[in-house]
């Protein structure tokens, strides 16, 4: 049993709170699985729900290289699941221990440009093929009860980019990109090179020929409103630049389009548009942002909706 400076986050689902920063005793067992099958453990939770991604790939890195942690990230794949899955996670209380404020520079084992190119590689392909196969399956069946696994990969993916954004490797054009493709999939769907993708809010809709009580309980008790309106507001601050600064007053006004079809969707669906609090809670869930930042980001919320 050891100390631990860190923040404590009460994660129920339908939300987050994050304390002060604080002591707090930890059991080996409580920050993650140990023993031989620890790394077995560890993986198929990464498979259930993609938790657990970031750190799994930092310890494979530094025990066995950047090669290993390259291989772990372009074949793991996070399931893909829209029937009910057992107990759902609303119910399930979540601790977690972590340093409140992550260094926001590359780790050592990335510390030339030739592993951060590679690097950036591997994370593009892990957004790719998890917004290609599982996430426009989701668009295209829009099964309400997929809601879950549809935040579970949403999250997971959008946290890592953004991990390694703030950390300056990944470039803000590909984080942009990506905040603004996952969301169009979570909400009213794109086209690229002719194609059209689906949105899976607007195709449950359509199958559903409206919303009802489901949709909305189920998307409130997985946050989904919150995490779409927090992957766009990721977009939007990146865009909001110096040559943006003279057309939009406020990062929430970048992405204008966007911005509108997560509205519609929003309401098409009857969700309620996100509070400013649900937001940030949804930021903070991904631990990237030190607690400095998230204030500022909580400012550019303000006055919304």
């Amino acid at each position: 049993m050891r100390l631990i400076r860190g923040a404590v986050l009460a994660n129920l689902r339908l939300g987050a709170a994050q304390g002060p920063a604080t002591y707090v005793l930890q059991e080996s067992s409580l920050e993650r699985d140990v023993g031989a099958a620890g790394h077995d453990r560890a993986t198929r939770r990464i498979e259930m729900t993609g938790e657990g991604l970031s750190e799994k790939l930092a310890e494979l890195a530094a025990q066995e290289g950047l090669a290993a942690a390259i291989h772990f990230l372009m074949t793991v794949r996070i399931r893909f699941v829209d029937g009910v899955r057992g107990v759902g996670r609303a119910a399930r209380f979540s601790l977690r221990v972590r340093d409140p404020s992550r260094p926001e520079v590359a780790p050592d084992w990335l510390n030339d440009q030739h592993s951060q190119v590679e690097w950036c590689k591997a994370l593009v392909h892990f957004a790719d093929e998890h917004e290609r196969i599982p996430l426009r399956r989701h668009a295209k069946r829009g099964n309400v009860n997929g809601i879950e696994n549809f935040v579970d990969i949403f999250t997971a993916v959008v946290r890592i980019l953004f991990e390694y954004h703030r950390k300056r490797v990944l470039p803000d054009s590909q984080m942009i990109s990506w905040a603004l493709k996952y969301v169009r999939i979570g909400c009213q769907g794109y086209e690229e090179r002719k194609v059209a993708t689906r949105g899976f809010l607007s195709q449950i809709v359509d199958n559903l020929g409206g919303s009802s009580a489901a949709l909305v309980e189920n998307a409130k008790a997985n946050g989904l409103a919150a995490h779409l309106r927090a992957g766009l507001l990721i977009a939007q601050v990146l865009r909001w630049n110096e040559k943006a600064k003279r057309e939009f007053p406020s990062p929430r006004d970048c992405q204008p389009a966007v911005m509108q079809d997560l509205r519609k969707s929003l309401v098409d669906a009857d969700i309620p548009w996100p509070t400013p609090a649900q937001t940030v809670a949804a930021l903070a869930s991904y631990w990237v942002l030190a607690e400095d930042a998230l204030a500022q980001w909580a400012r550019y919320l303000e006055g919304e909706p």
